[in-house]
């Protein structure tokens, strides 16, 4: 189960690919997600419900004050769920976490969640009282008190390792909003174009859906809407600009420098800056505020970014601990 954002649907879609490669049947596999979701998925042997939930910013409180709302998705999703012998529920959070929670218990399914994030949402963080197992890309992840965690590594959606990245004699940025695309990075996208220095780099830009801008004529330039396969981006990056949410973990598992802009507003901003902050720390990227900033860190690094950043893979990639994990509780 899980939400219709990047960050959310492409851990599940790894997850699958996993499941499957170890040998269970997509016919033994159902995702519910929401119309974002089920864009991002594209899966044609496994049966997708398309669900629309619940939603709410406000935590706990928010959950308690809207409490028919939830229990009328949790009754919508047990209805489908009941005559399909469900013996796991998997998420990776959000608003729909609680849904899950609830539904696998009134089910009688073992419960599992993934947390992307150093720092936990409120949906994980409400969730993970009910839950078997909750998978965590750090080993210090912040606001959730439970016993049951295990340390998996971030879900990356890449085939690649470090040393398959290639080495080319002209510098490429790559500015990357995240599956949904932000507003913030494709302006420091564009005002890098007219800046001179981008003369000096080849400059990727990843606008989402509905953000590209056509008018734009510069031969050092190439503009995407979305990215199915991030490998042949990632093969051919220098350095990433962009959010430090769950998707900043696949470039940092390459090794690859990032300049990390962390989202300001609302909930999703405690766990953007504590993950910059960690990959700061870690020496995999520099947090900016600002264009300044930003051009700034450029120039300065431009010609000796391996000097300045490590290009080791530093993290522990998840996918195959967490679907092993899944696995085995399938057929115990």
């Amino acid at each position: 189960m899980c939400v219709g954002t990047g960050g959310h649907v492409l851990p599940v879609k790894n997850i699958i690919n996993e499941l499957i490669n170890y040998g269970i049947e997509e016919k033994n596999i159902i995702v519910i997600t929401d119309k974002r979701g089920n864009e991002f998925l594209k899966l044609e042997k496994i049966e997708v419900e398309i669900k629309e939930f619940f939603i709410t910013n406000k935590g706990v409180k928010g959950y308690l004050k809207n409490i028919t709302k939830l229990l009328a998705s949790v009754i919508e999703i047990r209805k489908f769920l009941k005559d399909k012998s469900v013996k796991i529920i998997f998420t990776t959070g959000a608003y729909i976490a609680p849904i899950a929670a609830i539904v696998s218990k009134l089910i009688g399914s073992k419960f599992y969640i993934q947390e992307q994030n150093i720092y936990a949402g409120y949906g994980n963080k409400v969730s993970a009282h009910f839950a078997s197992k909750i998978f965590t890309s750090f080993k210090d992840t912040k606001n959730i008190k439970v016993k049951n965690i295990m340390f998996a590594g971030p879900i990356v959606n890449t085939n690649l390792n470090s040393q398959d990245l290639l080495i080319k004699s002209i510098k490429t940025i790559s500015f990357i909003g995240g599956s949904q695309g932000s507003k913030d990075i494709n302006k420091l996208a564009l005002d890098f174009l007219n800046h001179p220095i981008s003369k000096n780099f080849k400059v990727l830009h990843i606008t989402g859906k509905g953000n590209m801008n056509l008018e734009i004529k510069n031969e050092n330039y190439i503009q995407y809407e979305y990215v199915e396969d991030m490998d042949n981006i990632y093969k051919i990056t220098d350095l990433v600009i962009g959010r430090s949410g769950g998707g900043s973990l696949e470039p940092a598992f390459l090794g690859i420098p990032q300049l990390l802009i962390p989202y300001k507003h609302g909930t999703t901003s405690d766990h953007q800056r504590l993950n910059a902050e960690f990959l700061e720390k870690k020496g995999l990227g520099i947090i900016v505020h600002s264009f300044s900033d930003m051009l700034d860190c450029i120039i300065k690094l431009s010609d000796n970014l391996n000097e300045h950043f490590r290009n080791d893979q530093v993290l522990q990639k998840g996918n195959k601990i967490v679907s092993k994990e899944i696995y085995d509780q399938f057929f115990r």
